[in-house]
């Protein structure tokens, strides 16, 4: 009987130091399940836009145009974890590679958008977007944000969002849908920021009677491919 109770203390102690000793799982979420480990996604440049619709104000806003600019080159990456709020995407948006009134995207913007600007107004329109006065394109080539707070793939999200801009970080929080479609992810976003919120000030001309319009529109669509 002494050897009996000895070998079942002796299990005893082997069964707690191995629970001691076992992989602490990667995450868990409140129910207390395990979380798989991240999925790594890349960001395809060329299934991926933003645009931006710029509008004019002022006195002598008649004079002007509205301006569509869209960048065709955003790169980074996103991670995707089976978990509400916990995956996030990082992207990375060169300022040199956005481009000002290419006619195609003029035609899908509508109304507003009927203009034709010459080849000089769009050339002075990108100078001046690049200049130190905007974005200062020399000093800071890119514009990287951060997204977290990603808590769905089949719904609207409201995503927590750090901007790396001119120097600065800008936090937001936006509407935006995201979706997983076999091995792609898509994210869609479409919202409203101003100057002010960028910490920029509209470029005008003649003493402010003709200006870019406060408040910019934009639509960010992103495709994701596995790593």
């Amino acid at each position: 009987m002494k050897i009996i109770r000895q070998i079942k203390l002796i299990s005893s102690l082997l069964l707690s130091l191995s629970l001691l000793v076992s992989p602490i799982p990667y995450a868990q979420d409140n129910d207390s399940r395990v979380v798989s480990r991240p999925e790594k996604y890349n960001i395809a440049p060329d299934r991926s836009i933003l645009k931006i619709y710029i509008g004019r104000a002022g006195l002598l806003s008649e004079l002007g145009h509205n301006h569509v600019v869209v960048n065709k080159a955003i790169t980074g990456e996103l991670e995707y974890i089976a978990a509400p709020g916990v995956s996030s995407a990082t992207f990375i948006i060169p300022v040199h590679k956005l481009v000002v009134d290419d006619d195609n995207e003029r035609q899908l913007a509508g109304i507003g958008y009927e203009s034709v600007p010459s080849e000089s107004d769009i050339q002075g329109t990108w100078k001046n977007m690049l200049g130190p006065g905007v974005l200062d394109g020399d000093k800071y080539p890119e514009i990287k944000v951060h997204v977290n707070g990603i808590t769905s793939l089949t719904s609207l999200n409201r995503y927590d969002i750090r901007v790396d801009f001119k120097g600065n970080q800008i936090d937001l929080n936006l509407n935006g849908q995201t979706q997983k479609t076999g091995d792609m992810i898509r994210i869609d976003a479409f919202f409203i920021l101003s100057h002010d919120q960028l910490n920029l000030k509209p470029y005008s001309v003649l003493g402010g009677m003709l200006k870019v319009a406060e408040q910019l529109r934009f639509e960010l669509h992103i495709e994701a491919l596995p790593e």
